[in-house]
């Protein structure tokens, strides 16, 4: 059987058709090529960014105190947990160590042969600065130590069976305490300016609020709300209220929480009965957080309220009494995205600690973490710069529990973590 020849190689039959058409050269897509040339270097360029991205964070230190009274640091992810040399120092940790607003750099009281030092040092344990504490007894950094300016450390230490404030110039390597006595440890930094409030005694035993510049300058603030007792100042995120508490006495039954301008102008009572402590704002300004003291259940309970005194109702259960009234960083704590807050509670029963999950407004609350019990140092929870977990300190042990999974991972052993900003 023949088959048909076509003579010319270049042309063939389109379908359909009954006449012989030239065949057209196959062009190479130049254009579709380059695109997908440049989506894929994009892509590459968004996953380099993205693992850079990740390792940085991931990067950043957890500084803590091991059990032998070291510094040691652990990345954010709980890998490579070490050991701070600090140059062959011979030393002991005194407290918590904690970071510069701009981290870098950390700050930590230790104690050296000679006596007690405070030292300042880098994420890799190089020393930045020194100073001796020649006349401190018993020093210890505030919760809040930093200066938002990170230029100032300030700290606690006894005297004559008083608490004296100090600030630390580190610029100029010196050490100035403000004149009056502390009445408690809770101070207030100011959010957008070196200064804070502190209540301080007079030689009356009368506890005032002051407002202390970075020179150790004291300026008293006194509201007219006819009560001669003010402390536990809390400056608003604005800077534009304060929030604190009143009394007639030093053991008066009724502490009302009041709200003033800044100025000490327009002072409103914003709860009027109860014995009330420690408030706390929200990170949007619309809620403070305080606790107040039951003296027939002789328990320490959580509350929130609005600025106008709207709103008033208790958050879970009784609180642990060593927080219940100084420190405001452990008694209730809000996430970065300000999604979410954590708080302790206190089972009387068996004395174990809960850490709790609730919304902003500290509602829906759930358990995050139970059983916790507390030894010689309080229960500490920091919130991840992700929002995504908590880190808690208990007993000894350093453990990430991820707001995804129920169970806890173990970061380090050791006391008093703080995490790099």
């Amino acid at each position: 059987m023949q088959h048909p020849q076509n003579p010319d190689p270049s042309s063939y039959r389109w379908a359909g058709t009954g006449e012989a058409a030239p065949r057209t050269a196959d062009s190479f897509p130049a254009r579709a090529f380059y695109r997908w040339i440049l989506v894929g270097l994009a892509g590459f360029v968004l996953m380099a960014g993205l693992y850079l991205y990740l390792e940085h964070r991931a990067s950043r230190q957890i500084i803590y105190v091991t059990p032998d009274s070291a510094l040691a640091a652990v990345r954010a992810d709980g890998t490579g947990a070490r050991k701070l040399n600090l140059a062959g120092l011979a030393y002991r940790t005194a407290g918590q160590p904690q970071w510069a607003p701009q981290g870098g750099r950390f700050a930590s009281l230790i104690e050296l042969p000679s006596g007690y030092t405070l030292l300042v040092a880098g994420s890799s344990g190089q020393r930045v600065a020194q100073l001796p504490l020649a006349d401190s007894v018993a020093p210890a950094l505030l919760p809040q130590a930093w200066a938002p300016g990170g230029d100032h450390v300030v700290m606690t230490s006894q005297r004559a069976g008083q608490t004296e404030l100090q600030i630390a110039n580190l610029d100029q390597q010196q050490i100035v305490p403000i004149e009056h006595p502390l009445a408690d440890r809770h101070i207030s930094w100011h959010p957008r300016q070196d200064q804070l409030l502190v209540t301080t005694l007079t030689e009356e035993f009368t506890q005032t609020i002051q407002v202390v510049t970075m020179d150790a300058q004291e300026r008293p603030f006194i509201p007219a709300d006819g009560f001669q007792h003010h402390s536990q100042a809390a400056w608003s995120p604005d800077g534009r209220q304060i929030a604190y508490i009143a009394s007639a006495s030093l053991d008066s039954p009724e502490r009302p929480l009041f709200v003033v301008n800044a100025n000490a102008s327009s002072p409103v009572k914003v709860v009027a009965d109860g014995q009330n402590y420690l408030p706390i704002w929200a990170p949007r300004g619309d809620l403070i957080i305080f606790t107040r003291y039951n003296s027939e259940t002789n328990e320490f309970m959580l509350y929130r309220v609005q600025p106008d005194g709207e709103g008033l109702a208790p958050i879970g259960r009784g609180l642990p009494q060593e927080i219940a009234m100084t420190d405001p960083q452990s008694v209730a704590s809000w996430s970065p995205d300000r999604a979410w807050m954590i708080f302790q509670s206190l089972d009387p029963s068996t004395g174990q600690i809960e850490l709790s999950l609730a919304r902003y407004d500290g509602s829906n609350p759930s358990s995050l973490i139970s059983g916790l019990r507390n030894g010689s140092t309080s229960i500490r929870a920091i919130w991840s710069p992700t929002s995504r977990g908590v880190l808690v300190a208990s007993n000894g042990q350093i453990s990430m529990r991820w707001l995804s999974h129920k169970e806890q991972e173990v970061f380090a052993q050791g006391t008093f973590p703080h995490w790099e900003p």
